[in-house]
C-alpha cells in the first residue's frame, strides 16, 4: 500500500490540520485582527485557522516522507494526547467565561450626571485649534492617555482614566462611567453633541482639554473620532452673536478699515470664513435675512463671538 494512503498517514493528515487549524485561529484572536469588525470578526478568525491548518497538512506529507510507518502511528498518539488537552481547555474556559457573564450579582454601572453647555461662554484664553468629537456610534470607550513616548503608537502609552458609553432603550446615548474631571467643551448626547477643544495635534493623537474650566489637559487617539477645525465649526453653528459688551461693527468686507453696514443686529449666521473673518446673514428677530456681512470671529489668542449649537 501506498506508504501516504495507510491508515496511519491519513490520521497525521487529520490531526495536524486540527492542531494547525487550532494554532492559526487562536493567534488570530490573540492579535486582536478581528477585533471591532463585527460579523466579518468570525470570518477572519476562519480564514486564519484554515491558511494555517494548510501548513499543517504540509508539515505531515514532509514527516511522512522522512519517517517510517512506527514512528508515524507512535506521533499520532502524541498528537491526539495534544488535541484533546487543547479541546478540553478551550471548553472549560468557554463554560467559565459564560458563567462570568450572565451572572445575575453582576453589580451595573453608575450613570454619571455631567452639566450641559450649548454656548460659548468661557472666558478662557486659550482658543485652540478646534473642537474633537469623540466616535461613540461605534466605540464604546474612549481612553485618555498619559502620552510618555511620542515615538510609540498612542495606544502603547498608559491610559489614565476613560469614558464609557452605552444605549438606550430609547435608542439615545448616554455616559455611563465617566472620571470626575470630565468638563468637556460642549455635551448633550442625545442630540449627539460632545466636543472636546483640540490643543494639538499629532500624527495619530490628539491633546485635547478634558476640563475646559482648569484646562487640564489629557490625550486621545486621533481615530477615536472627529477633527472639526474652527472654520468648519462655525459654519455648522445655528446662530452667532456678540458677547456682552464686545459688540463690533459689521463690515461690507474682511478688513479694519471696511465701511459698516446699516443694519445691525443681535443674531446673525455664519456664511462662509476668511482668516479671522466670518462672513454672516443679519437677521432679524423673526430670523428673516436683512443684510450681509463681515465680523472678526477670532483674534490672536481668543473667539470674540459666542454661537449656538441648538435652535
Amino acid at each position: 500500500m501506498n506508504k501516504y494512503l495507510k491508515p496511519s498517514s491519513i490520521a497525521c493528515y487529520i490531526l495536524l490540520f486540527i492542531v494547525f487549524f487550532i494554532i492559526g485561529a487562536a493567534t488570530a484572536g490573540l492579535s486582536g485582527v478581528a477585533k471591532n469588525q463585527g460579523l466579518a470578526g468570525g470570518a477572519i478568525v476562519l480564514e486564519y485557522g484554515i491558511m494555517a491548518s494548510f501548513g499543517g497538512l504540509a508539515l505531515a506529507i514532509f514527516l511522512i516522507s522522512k519517517t517510517s510507518t512506527s514512528n508515524i502511528k507512535k506521533a499520532n498518539w502524541v498528537i491526539l494526547l495534544i488535541v484533546l488537552l487543547t479541546l478540553a481547555f478551550l471548553g472549560f474556559r468557554s463554560t467559565s467565561t459564560e458563567g462570568a457573564t450572565f451572572s445575575p450579582k453582576r453589580p451595573q454601572p453608575k450613570t454619571v450626571t455631567i452639566p450641559v453647555n450649548f454656548t460659548n461662554n468661557s472666558t478662557a484664553e486659550r482658543i485652540g485649534l478646534g473642537l474633537f468629537s469623540p466616535n461613540f456610534f461605534e466605540n464604546e470607550v474612549l481612553y485618555f492617555y498619559a502620552v510618555q513616548n511620542f515615538d510609540r503608537p498612542i495606544e502603547d502609552n498608559p491610559k489614565l482614566d476613560s469614558i464609557t458609553f452605552a444605549k438606550t432603550e430609547l435608542g439615545k446615548y448616554t455616559i455611563t462611567t465617566a472620571p470626575p474631571w470630565l468638563q468637556p467643551e460642549h455635551l448633550k448626547l442625545d442630540y449627539g453633541i460632545l466636543f472636546f477643544k483640540i490643543i494639538r495635534i499629532g500624527k495619530d493623537y490628539i491633546q485635547l482639554e478634558g476640563n475646559s474650566t482648569t484646562e487640564q489637559t489629557y490625550f486621545v487617539s486621533r481615530w477615536s473620532g472627529d477633527i472639526i477645525l474652527w472654520p468648519e465649526f462655525i459654519l455648522n453653528t445655528f446662530m452667532l452673536e456678540f458677547p456682552e459688551g464686545k459688540t463690533q461693527a459689521i463690515r461690507i468686507k474682511p478688513v479694519e478699515n471696511a465701511s459698516s453696514i446699516q443694519n445691525s443686529s443681535h443674531l446673525m449666521r455664519a456664511i462662509s470664513i476668511q482668516d479671522f473673518w466670518v462672513e454672516v446673514e443679519v437677521l432679524d428677530d423673526q430670523w428673516n435675512k436683512i443684510d450681509t456681512g463681515w465680523i472678526k470671529w477670532r483674534d490672536e489668542s481668543q473667539l470674540l463671538i459666542q454661537y449656538s449649537l441648538l435652535s
